[in-house]
């Protein structure tokens, strides 16, 4: 019989005593965190840790709960709740999904569990018809960015998407100390990759960074409190139903923009890669490398 809830076999008192072993029932009151710093002592590759933001909220979550409370239904749960959190497809959540089954798949290959509690948890991904990718004209970010100067204080958020091409998780966790306005540089951590790369700012950028209060440790925050996803994407929605850019666009619409624009004025695709931190060469091809040449601005490399 199974559990619909668990995946797992449903068992009494009596059975449970006679199938699990010795050593799998002590496993089951360890704390999660005990576990994992274990599984990652021992397989120092496994790829629970790759997703940074992803990986930091389900420790929050679990680290001090002992294995045994940790079932489909929790882990369902959790999964709900970072997608409403974080605005994530359905696709993203399976990619988290695989990630921390490195660590599941590690536990039952110990022995502590007879059952994977991921397993039952799925996530459906329509393929077709793909979402089509929204591109912004100089334009259209300009006019973005004249309504916004009268709408709260989105402005100096936006227009550092716009300058950077950044993801938006990696801009709502920037703290100051990661701001080197000697040398002009942003120094972005985690993302994706969970690398340390550098972008550097152009001026009119470090000019609106530096009139920011700093008022807390993060650089864009709301009284003294750091943005959080959610009331980002409210603030955000409120804007996009009054202005006058009609096309559905997203923040990653923004970074889309910021490459499309950046290869038209000829910026090359390796340092597009370096800009916006994809894992890959072959990342940045896929996603940005169709640009037909009457698209580039600057068809010579010479300015003789």
């Amino acid at each position: 019989m199974k559990d619909p809830g668990n995946g797992c076999p449903v068992e009494t008192s009596e059975m449970t005593k006679r199938s699990w072993s010795a050593h799998q029932y002590e496993a089951l009151k360890i704390p999660l965190a005990t576990l994992m710093a274990e599984h990652m002592e021992h397989c120092p590759s496994s790829k629970l840790t790759e997703r940074k933001a992803a990986f930091k909220h389900f420790w929050d979550r679990f680290s001090s709960r002992p294995l045994g409370e940790i079932n489909s239904d929790r882990l369902r749960s959790w999964f709900h709740e970072i997608q409403k959190e974080r605005d994530l497809s359905n696709i993203t959540l399976n990619h988290i999904k695989v990630n921390i089954n490195h660590f599941f798949k590690w536990l039952m290959e110990k022995g502590y569990l007879d059952c994977n509690p991921l397993i039952p948890i799925k996530f459906t991904v329509n393929r077709l018809p793909k979402r089509e990718r929204v591109i912004l004209s100089e334009d259209e970010l300009g006019l973005i960015l004249k309504e916004l100067k009268d709408f709260g204080n989105l402005y100096p958020l936006i227009y550092t998407f716009i300058h950077t091409g950044c993801r938006r998780g990696e801009l709502l966790d920037l703290k100051w100390r990661q701001m080197d306005f000697a040398n002009g540089l942003i120094h972005i951590r985690g993302g994706k990759t969970g690398r340390v790369r550098s972008i550097r700012m152009a001026e009119r950028l470090r000019q609106v960074l530096l009139e920011l209060d700093r008022c807390s440790d993060y650089v864009f925050a709301r009284k003294g409190v750091k943005w959080s996803s959610t009331q980002y994407l409210v603030h955000l929605d409120g804007f996009r139903q009054n202005s006058q850019v009609t096309k559905r666009w997203t923040t990653h619409s923004i970074r889309h923009s910021f490459a499309y624009h950046f290869l038209k004025k000829g910026g090359n695709l390796y340092q597009l890669q370096a800009i916006l931190g994809h894992r890959t060469i072959g990342m940045t091809i896929d996603l940005y490398g169709q640009l037909k040449a009457d698209d580039v601005e600057r068809h010579s490399p010479f300015d003789f």
